[in-house]
């Protein structure tokens, strides 16, 4: 892995004075660095296991089907196999107005359809992608039901 320290201006300029022979001098400094590094890597591991998920959204025609969950398998092989999506999905340079596009294609022509927006785009791909359940009969039962004037 390449370390790159474009940032933090003043220990790039020390470490390309030092060269390959480059000790940190401060403690405290090389201290803190780890912490940062330790943090970083504690922080992103969700990345990782997410990574799979992020790949079918990046490039739904590139993945291997065998690599995809079972429950999102037909899902992707429908399409892969739309060659009408896949010029599209080419074409495209912008993932949300693609999917956007993909999502106004795919539902029911109704008078709600103009009210998806990013933010629904969002938590659709959230929710189908998770792998919580609904607890729908707590839920059902919590709510009230709407009394007549």
């Amino acid at each position: 892995m390449k370390k790159s320290l474009t940032i933090f201006l003043i220990a790039r300029k020390a470490v390309e004075e030092a060269g390959d022979n480059f000790v940190w001098q401060n403690i405290t400094m090389r201290n803190v660095l780890t912490q940062l590094q330790t943090e970083f890597v504690n922080r992103f591991t969700d990345f990782k296991k997410s990574s799979l998920n992020m790949e079918i959204f990046q490039n739904p025609f590139a993945i291997d089907i065998s690599e995809v969950p079972s429950n999102l398998q037909m899902n992707i092989v429908d399409l892969q196999s739309n060659s009408t999506l896949k010029t599209a999905f080419k074409e495209s340079t912008d993932l949300i107005q693609f999917y956007g596009d993909f999502f106004n294609s795919q539902l029911p022509q109704n008078k709600n359809c103009s009210r998806l927006t990013d933010e629904h785009l969002d938590a659709i791909l959230r929710v189908s992608t998770t792998k919580m359940k609904a607890d729908v009969k707590k839920l059902a039962s919590q709510m009230q039901p709407q009394k007549s004037h």
